[in-house]
């Protein structure tokens, strides 16, 4: 249905069934005054609300917007499986509460004018659950104020022309006590996350961000602008342009088991004036522009117990008063380190990696690789089989991170070398081949940080039948992506 102006008021509920088709004249849009707003397509039948145009622009419609209202626990807008396009702004909630948007797509809103009107969502509001969304190509994606006990979880946000999410104080706190996870915020204009104050006003105090990824933003890739006991858990920030933290004037912060590298130029950076972190350790922080932490405050900054992708961090990396000794660091052993040639002993390589009482936190991976001589069945790791026999040969496997992790390694027989070579080419395009294809498909999606390790095997001496010394090398860098 093609609609002008709608207006919702006088407490009544405006439900829209699946699959309805929604459009709107130019200029026109759907307000809701004093009522409420329910509108729950499906998967296979989704509610688009868009432009009556075949070739529009964004800001053709005004979009959805809802007054200020006071009082009660019941949602005045719920959608699901909703798509909003080309408006001015996609939904814009004033100063009311508890709207729920659940699996909806928002893409090429604006209003063509500052980021501080057109774009997706602009919420001025508490208790605003926004889950499983994807929001792309807008002028900006969520813009959100005073948004207090909000859950913004799952969603997608991506490819906006100015910031993914901010929490805009104006007049008031930007954010508190809401929670920031398990969302994929990347390829935007300006910062990825971001809390940011006013001139009076903190930029957000006691939330929880845990379990993004925050990737490739043009600006930083996370700001903390004032506040208090914000928890950082477990995300992965990466290939931002500036700073992978920015963090200002922040007490008690926690920051743990975060990924923090390839940014454009600190990893993590604390502005003066700011305060001693409640807990900074067990992170991966490497391989940034301009260094991996910058303190730029008086106060010492303990920085212990985190892992900067090599054994021999430089010093060059840390800049200002920072105590970040001792790192983690990785450390391989072998058990036995000799293996006799008789094509059943195995060696058990475990790798560990700690520091300061801390290690890092499942889910980091590390690629382990293997370059066995002659005679030796190349090492086990996880799924991957490589067999060996012949010139040397080497075998990757990428594993998730515990704090100790153990491979295994089986060196050969004479004849089981001599059958490794008859049946390497035919097997060379079999099951297990395919898999580490796709596994390494699967880590290039994920973008995930690596650090190498090599366990080699040398025989003594060096001939079919004689035993198999380890060389374990655990000097290794983070990377980005697979090489």
């Amino acid at each position: 249905m093609a609609l002008a102006l709608l207006t919702v008021s006088h407490s009544p509920v405006l439900t829209i069934a699946p699959g309805v088709i929604v459009r709107f004249a130019a200029g026109t849009g759907l307000h809701v005054a004093n009522g409420q707003l329910q509108a729950t397509g499906t998967a296979a039948q989704p509610i688009p609300f868009g432009p009556d145009s075949s070739s529009p622009a964004p800001g053709f419609w005004d979009g959805i917007s809802f007054a200020t209202a006071t009082g009660g626990s019941t949602p005045l807008g719920i959608l699901g499986y909703c798509e909003i396009s080309y408006a001015g702004t996609g939904l814009r909630m004033e100063d009311s509460d508890n709207h729920v948007v659940d699996h909806c797509r928002l893409h090429h809103n604006g209003d063509g004018g500052d980021m501080g009107t057109g774009g997706a969502v602009h919420s001025i509001g508490d208790w605003l659950t926004f889950t499983n969304n994807e929001v792309g190509d807008n002028e900006v994606g969520l813009h959100l104020r005073k948004a207090f006990h909000s859950s913004i979880t799952g969603n997608h946000i991506h490819d906006n022309a100015g910031y993914g999410i901010g929490f805009m104080a104006a007049g008031a706190t930007g954010g508190e006590s809401s929670t920031v996870s398990d969302n994929v915020i990347e390829r935007n204009g300006g910062f990825g996350l971001g809390f940011i104050a006013d001139a009076t006003n903190g930029g957000g105090s006691y939330n929880v961000i845990s379990g993004n990824q925050i990737l490739d933003n043009d600006g930083h890739g996370l700001v903390l602008d004032g506040g208090s006991l914000n928890e950082v858990t477990a995300n992965e920030v990466a290939g931002n342009g500036g700073n992978g933290l920015q963090a200002r004037a922040q007490s008690a912060l926690t920051f743990v088991d975060n990924q923090v590298s390839g940014n454009g130029t600190q990893g993590l950076l604390f502005a003066s004036p700011n305060y001693t972190p409640l807990a900074l350790h067990s992170n991966v922080v490497c391989g940034n522009g301009g260094g991996e932490i910058e303190n730029q405050w008086t106060g010492l900054l303990p920085a212990e117990g985190n892992w900067f992708g090599t054994n021999t961090p430089l010093a060059a990396g840390v800049v200002g008063n920072v105590d970040d000794t001792p790192p983690i660091s990785m450390a391989v052993a072998a058990v036995p380190a000799v293996l006799p040639a008789d094509g059943s002993s195995t060696a058990a390589v475990t790798v560990a990696m700690g520091g300061a009482g801390h290690t890092l936190a499942d889910g980091y991976i590390r690629q382990a690789s293997a370059s066995p001589p002659a005679h030796l069945s190349a090492a086990v790791f996880g799924e991957n089989v490589s067999q060996g026999g012949g010139a040397a040969h080497a075998a990757k496997a990428e594993v998730p991170l515990r704090a100790e992790r153990r491979f295994s390694a089986r060196a050969c027989s004479p004849a089981d070398t001599r059958r490794v070579r008859t049946d390497r080419a035919r097997k060379a395009t079999t099951a297990p081949a395919q898999r580490c294809r796709e596994r390494r498909a699967r880590a290039r999606s994920a973008a995930k940080i690596r650090c190498l390790f090599h366990a080699n095997w040398t025989p003594i001496p060096a001939q079919a039948g004689h035993p198999f010394h380890a060389n374990l090398d655990s000097r290794s860098e983070a990377t980005r992506g697979v090489d």
